[in-house]
């Protein structure tokens, strides 16, 4: 047998082999995925790169490692901007039922809800994961929006909305709660909203008519 006939020797994949089209969408969605099955501490590069169908040396390459990439997947689908506009839409329901529809809407989402999840099974255990929370939900969302509408004490009632929004899903997604998990979105909308209105207190009255309504 001539030598350029000699069988190759079988091995993985090479990163560079790995790194086409969609390669980099795939690994992001494993790990979002795996983030909210298991957890930020069950996760390894290697078992994203597995079920990703990739060398691990191309997650290092696109993203740095663990951290960097539990931190790149973990992104909100609206912005601060987004949920104020929509807020400030002339309405005859209250800021807390239209909040409770944002939220909801986010929660039925199934990459919205996927983000979440990861991102509070991780708090629970991972320092990195409980301050992207703060981040992302508390100071980069509900604390804005909070400002932007000018109620009063928004920190105090974003944070506060924050716990119910965590809350909620924990017990509806996590622990599973039977009344929650079979209860309709409509159903839950209806009595998230009351609590919200709650926490919101008088500063819930919408603002369409206002001088700001217009920003």
């Amino acid at each position: 047998m001539a030598a350029s006939d000699s069988p190759k020797r079988a091995g993985r994949r090479p990163a560079a082999s790995a790194a086409g089209s969609g390669a980099r969408e795939e690994i992001e969605a494993v790990a979002r995925q795996q983030f909210a099955d298991l957890g930020y501490e069950r996760v390894s590069v290697r078992g994203v790169a597995r079920k990703a169908g990739v060398d691990p040396k191309l997650i290092h390459h696109y993203f740095g490692g663990k951290e960097a990439l539990f931190a790149a997947v973990v992104e909100l689908p609206l912005t601060p901007g987004e949920v104020v506009a929509e807020l400030r839409v002339p309405s005859e329901e209250t800021l807390g039922h239209r909040l409770a529809r944002i939220v909801i809407g986010m929660q039925s989402n199934a990459l919205s809800r996927m983000t979440m999840l990861g991102v509070i099974r991780a708090a629970t255990s991972q320092p990195l994961a409980a301050e992207r929370i703060r981040a992302l939900l508390t100071n980069r969302l509900l604390v804005p929006i909070a400002r932007e509408l000018e109620i009063d004490q928004p920190d105090l009632r974003a944070a506060l909305v924050g716990s119910q929004v965590v809350g909620l899903m924990m017990a509806r997604y996590v622990v599973k709660v039977p009344a929650l998990a079979r209860a309709s979105d409509e159903e839950i909308t209806e009595l998230l909203a009351a609590s919200l209105d709650a926490v919101l207190g008088s500063a819930i009255t919408p603002r369409a008519g206002n001088s700001t309504a217009g920003r």
